[in-house]
């Protein structure tokens, strides 16, 4: 498989007029002075903003009441990277748009939200900032490159489960168990270290095992019985059936099946419903267009992996994390 690409972080335009849906000009009225030029001006109904923050050369004119009263901004190193963070932030809690570009934006967002008590109001938010991101960047036929994303799921997931989302826990666990083979030691020491999500991804693992193993012996009973299954001469690179490639072109030579004997009809109905199964593509977010087992990103592994919004790994009644 092709090594990752790294992609240039992207940042805001600094002359534009508006930054992520906030204005950027002079307020009518401000606490404490003139404004600066440039300032980022967040408002709401009924509030009129009555506070200055200064992250490093940027102002932003807020309502004290969504930030609270008593928060501190702690100190950072890269200064542009923490204030487009902060900036999102910001937006999530104004209700107003902004992109996720990179792994570390998301990891910066959701660090900030925890240490400002703004997780659930930022998980409400974070769909939206993430289907235009970078992280989807949609590959072309041939490109057998996964996803900034699929590379960053085993991380992801960790914010994820942080602010309880749903959509977001759900995407990283099909990565992550697609990819079981390729997890690092580092990542495989991180999802150990969260039970709860542990045995979530070893369960759907070897539940895909198990049908693989189960598709593989009806294939094999089939090929005994000299059932002439076509699927080519191409090479199909991994250890067997548990390459998805493969296991397409076994489901493509079964339905190519004209007149099977009677006697292999059952199990031939109950291989294509198996194998139909394993190739389904439980992904949401992702915009590649290609599934498992196609000349794509997800040529060499399975996006079947599921898990239920009532299995989530949190409390869904609580309002308060």
């Amino acid at each position: 498989m092709a090594p990752a690409t790294s992609r240039k972080r992207k940042y805001p335009h600094e002359d534009d007029n508006s930054v992520n849906g906030a204005v950027v000009a002079p307020p009518t009225s401000i606490v404490n002075g003139p404004p600066a030029e440039d300032a980022v001006i967040y408002r709401s109904p009924g509030l009129v903003p009555d506070a200055r923050l200064k992250v490093f050369d940027r102002e932003f004119h807020v309502h004290s009441v969504p930030l609270g009263n008593e928060q501190k901004i702690s100190a950072f190193e890269d200064y542009q990277f923490e204030r487009e963070a902060f900036q999102d932030l910001l937006s999530a809690i104004y209700n107003r748009p902004y992109t996720i570009h990179h792994l570390e934006q998301l990891k910066k967002i959701v660090s900030l939200a925890d240490f400002y008590c703004a997780l659930p109001i930022l998980s409400s938010t974070i769909i939206n900032g993430l289907i235009s991101s970078d992280m989807y960047e949609s590959a072309t036929a041939g490109d057998n490159t996964p996803s900034d994303f699929a590379f960053a799921a085993p991380d992801l997931i960790h914010a994820a489960y942080k602010l309880r989302h749903p959509i977001l826990f759900r995407e990283c666990l099909i990565h992550v168990v697609g990819q079981w083979q390729s997890i690092t030691d580092e990542q495989m020491r991180n999802l150990e270290e969260n039970i709860a999500i542990y045995r979530l991804i070893v369960r759907e693992v070897t539940y895909n095992c198990r049908m693989i193993m189960e598709a593989s012996q009806k294939v094999m009973r089939l090929l005994s019985e000299r059932c002439p299954i076509q699927i080519g001469r191409e090479d199909y690179p991994g250890s067997g059936i548990d390459n998805p490639e493969l296991l397409r072109a076994v489901h493509t030579g079964l339905l190519k099946l004209e007149n099977p004997k009677e006697r292999h009809q059952n199990i031939i109905e109950v291989l294509k419903a198996d194998i139909k199964g394993l190739l389904t593509n439980n992904l949401f977010l992702d915009r590649s267009g290609f599934a498992a087992g196609e000349d794509g990103p997800h040529r060499f592994y399975f996006l079947c992996a599921y898990i239920s919004d009532e299995e989530m790994p949190w409390d869904a009644e609580s309002i308060d994390w």
